[in-house]
């Protein structure tokens, strides 16, 4: 049927690959670049406080747990305070 279009056999199938590859490409950068981005960002802050130490003692430890609920991934590096 084709041959009677003109078309190779060739053709067709290096058509369908890249019409494939591009909407697998398509599909991954929407779902792991795109998506991620439009969803809104959300940062979750726990605190906890213990005493520590002999008792009568004024020290105290404070726990901060930060945890990042949405899906865009981003790095950024921090230290403890005083370090250098």
């Amino acid at each position: 049927m084709f041959k009677r279009l003109g078309f190779s056999q060739q053709a067709i199938q290096l058509t369908v690959v890249v019409l494939t590859f591009s909407w697998g490409v398509y599909t991954f950068v929407w779902r792991e670049y795109l998506l991620p981005r439009l969803q809104p960002a959300s940062l979750d802050i726990t605190t906890s406080v213990e005493e520590v130490g002999a008792e009568g003692s004024d020290l105290l430890r404070i726990t901060f747990n930060v945890s990042k609920s949405s899906g865009a991934e981003q790095s950024h590096p921090c230290r403890p305070l005083g370090a250098l």
